[in-house]
């Protein structure tokens, strides 16, 4: 019996993003009640499994298997989870290390995906993802194992929440600009995230603080040019 596989629209990476942000907000809740941080890489894995393996003939698509962009991605996101179940048992500056390790790649597999003309709808959605899933981990991290504040939480979820809203209020023909002053400010997030793990306890507050409010001020940022956006005008112009 041959298995016949077809590859994910559009719409259907689109939905997935969406569920998967509903899921991970609910793991969210869950991991804070349950005080396990690993629920999060559970919810993930589960979550990020289903992807690959419904978008299996899209990776298939791409030469190599499945292209190294998607390859480094997929490594990222190894990371990640081994990242998250040695929190409790190595040191910040282990954690720094694998960490580093991370946000540093996730530079190279755009590079190379854009080298290699391997650049897809669904390699972008993971990739984008895979990140949020680090600043999520993250942020939970320092309000789990380091005492900051429960604040710190909403910059990871901002993605999530910011997938949710906009599904409710539907713009079909809304294409969103990359604006380059969002992606200096992730990566201040990033590195912020980073150097907090090896900060003097008294400053490390303050960093995430003053990181959690930019981050902050660049989804509201994008949200209110998203409720802005009028249908009629991308349509007839």
């Amino acid at each position: 019996m041959q298995i016949i596989t077809k590859s994910l629209t559009d719409n259907q990476i689109n939905n997935w993003v969406l569920r998967h942000a509903y899921l991970m907000l609910v793991i969210v809740v869950l991991s804070l009640f349950a005080e396990r941080i690993e629920l999060l890489s559970l919810g993930a894995i589960i979550s990020f499994s289903s992807l690959i393996h419904r978008g299996s003939k899209n990776f298939m698509e791409l030469k190599p298997l499945g292209g190294y962009a998607n390859w480094i991605t997929g490594f990222r996101l190894i990371l990640i989870v081994i990242g998250s179940f040695l929190f409790s048992v190595v040191s910040n500056h282990v954690i720094l290390g694998i960490m580093s390790l991370v946000v540093l790649l996730d530079r190279a597999d755009g590079y190379l995906a854009r080298k290699y003309g391997q650049t897809s709808f669904i390699g972008h959605n993971l990739d984008v993802e895979v990140d949020s899933f680090f600043v999520l981990l993250m942020c939970y991290y320092y309000f789990h194992f380091e005492g900051v504040g429960w604040w710190i939480i909403i910059p990871g979820v901002l993605r999530y929440l910011y997938i949710v809203m906009t599904s409710a209020v539907e713009k079909p023909n809304y294409r969103a600009k990359k604006r380059k002053y969002s992606t200096i400010i992730a990566g201040i997030f990033f590195i912020v995230l980073l150097v907090g793990l090896i900060s003097p306890i008294k400053f490390k507050a303050p960093i995430l603080f003053i990181g959690a409010v930019l981050i902050v001020a660049s989804f509201a940022r994008s949200f209110l040019d998203y409720l802005r956006f009028k249908n009629d005008k991308q349509t007839n112009g």
